[in-house]
Formats: C-alpha cells, structure tokens, sequence
C-alpha cells in the first residue's frame, strides 16, 4: 500500500462538483482561495457557484484551500470569513469542510510526479511533523 495519494483531474471534477452541492444556494460575495494550491479550486468553483473570484478574503466570502494539513495557515484566516472548505484535510472539523480526509502524502492534479521530487517532499514533511 502506497504512503502517497495521487488525485487526477477526474477527482478535481469530482471535488467541485461535491463543494458546489454543499455551496449552491448560500449567498457569498465571493470565493477566495488561498495561493498557490487552493487557486485552482477557488477558481474552478467561483465559476460553478457564478460568483466573483476574489483577490483578498472577506466577512463574507467562501475561503477555499486545497489542504488542510497542520491547520497553520487555516488559523491565520479563521474567522474572517463566512465558510471554509478545502478539498483535503487531515482531519474533520466542524470549523471547515472538506471533501477527502487523508493520512497520505497528497500529490494534486497540478503537481507532476515526474517534475516533482516526491520522496523528498515527504521526507521533509515527515521530519516537521514528528
């Protein structure tokens, strides 16, 4: 069994279609996603939901990453926005959504193995967390 979890563009499609369901009908200002990883999402749900892609987080925007992994950079935000969601977190909360929880090293869609040293990245994230 694999220490990695590799998420295709299919499993993109899949978790925007989950967060548009959860989503649709609420009213927001916007979506904000967090740079880099929860760009991608941001947008792709900004477009699904018909709502403005915003630049800076708001009171009452939707904030979208794509992990939730130590939770340091949700913390930085917590609060300031209406919702949360992300497409990946370590573990459930009732302060966030999320689609998959997952003990694995993720590599998302946009992160190519083949340009990516992956063992080494799970190496280093291995040694910040124990």
């Amino acid at each position: 069994m694999s220490k990695y979890a590799y998420l295709d563009w299919l499993d993109f499609d899949l978790a925007i279609s989950r967060l548009y369901d959860r989503y649709k009908g609420i009213e927001f200002s916007g979506v904000y996603g967090v740079k880099r990883g929860g760009l991608a999402l941001a947008v792709a749900l900004s477009h699904q939901l018909k709502l403005k892609f915003l630049n800076k987080p708001n009171t009452d925007c939707l904030w979208v990453d794509d992990i939730i992994d130590s939770g340091a950079t949700f913390v930085k935000y917590d609060g300031k926005c209406k919702d949360y969601c992300c497409w990946v977190a370590r573990k459930t909360s009732n302060k966030y959504y999320s689609v998959v929880l997952s003990k694995k090293w993720v590599v998302f869609p946009w992160e190519s193995a083949k340009h990516t040293d992956i063992k080494e990245d799970y190496r280093k994230y291995v040694e910040r967390i124990t």
